[in-house]
């Protein structure tokens, strides 16, 4: 009996975790989004998907995912 409780303690508790975990991530994905002048027309998108020539727009606080030029 023993080992039944702390075994369905051990897995609720890290059920717990992964939800926190994927809510976590989620957030962070959500905030890894910038404005983007690309062909002419402002987009928004993930930092994952900027090509070369992309211009972003920088906001305050904002991290800049790349490498480039500042003007």
């Amino acid at each position: 009996m023993a080992v039944f409780i702390v075994a369905s303690v051990g897995s609720f508790v890290d059920w717990r975790k992964e939800i926190q975990f994927i809510k976590s991530r989620a957030e962070t994905n959500a905030k890894n989004v910038c404005r983007v002048l690309r062909k002419g027309e402002i987009e928004i998108l993930h930092h994952n998907d900027l090509h070369v020539g992309d211009i972003i727009m920088v906001e305050y606080g904002m991290n800049i995912p790349v490498d480039g030029f500042v003007f």
